[in-house]
């Protein structure tokens, strides 16, 4: 998910719907010994914003979610989008 820009999500959803999706992804490493995750894009970046939540079945922690926001841009002065 972290490698594709927003407009491009609604084609890769199981699930169609009209505005909200929600995918399954294994978080890529920025650096192979690293802590930070790769989330760049061509044309911007992923940020995370707030709190990571946990993803239970029958009271069993099988992962976390986390709301991502779209920036276009290079950070640190990347613009914020309304795609979260």
């Amino acid at each position: 998910i972290y490698n594709f820009e927003p407009w491009d999500l609604p084609d890769k959803s199981i699930v169609k719907s009209d505005t909200e999706w929600f995918f399954f992804c294994v978080r890529g490493k920025k650096y192979p010994h690293g802590s930070q995750n790769r989330r760049a894009t061509e044309m911007g970046y992923w940020k995370a914003t707030g709190k990571e939540r946990n993803v239970k079945s029958r009271s069993e922690v099988i992962g976390t979610k986390r709301t991502l926001v779209f920036h276009i841009g290079r950070a640190p002065k990347g613009e914020r989008t309304e795609y979260i």
